[in-house]
């Protein structure tokens, strides 16, 4: 926290005056300081854990690609056979050693969108489920902001789903 959100926060509940005899009335005012050895920890931590952060999105990043990568029907086996071609053609037979690359690749391929399946909810249930969700609101006059809500989830699911590029199989 910084030291003057801090001082803020202390100030606004020192504000209210405390009033436990009429003759009395106590107030307060803080000034908080941070030394440069404190001020210099923070700063760092801050640097550490923007760092953190920043290395966190780029490894999301690159593994978001390649999984996109791996995904696609064009591309997919290409990158996967190049990204092994050494195992291919090192020595042994290069053509078992090219149908083991491949048989890896489906296996990472199927267990990839076996995973996607199973971690996003279905777009239609989704979709249906808010369809349901809207007509009831609709039948009640007081929840009809709610309802207009509902309506635009349900029009950009709907948007979403039928502008996806579907992946040829």
């Amino acid at each position: 926290m910084d030291t003057a959100d801090a001082q803020d926060a202390v100030n606004a509940a020192l504000a209210s005056p405390i009033n436990t005899d009429r003759r009395i009335e106590v107030s307060g005012c803080v000034v908080l300081t941070l030394d440069s050895e404190g001020a210099e920890r923070a700063q760092q931590q801050v640097r550490i854990e923007r760092d953190l952060q920043h290395k966190e999105q780029q490894e999301t990043a690159r593994l978001t690609a390649l999984r996109e990568r791996l995904a696609e029907d064009d591309l997919g086996l290409t990158w996967w056979v190049d990204r092994y071609a050494d195992l291919q053609f090192a020595t042994g037979d290069p053509e078992a050693k090219a149908k083991s690359v491949i048989r890896a690749f489906v296996a990472v391929r199927a267990a990839l969108r076996r995973e996607r399946f199973e971690l996003l909810p279905n777009q239609k249930d989704l979709a249906l489920a808010r369809a349901d969700e809207l007509l009831t609101a609709l039948e009640n006059p007081e929840t009809g902001a709610r309802a207009a809500g509902l309506l635009e989830q349900l029009i950009h699911i709907l948007h979403n789903d039928s502008t996806r590029p579907r992946n040829r199989r």
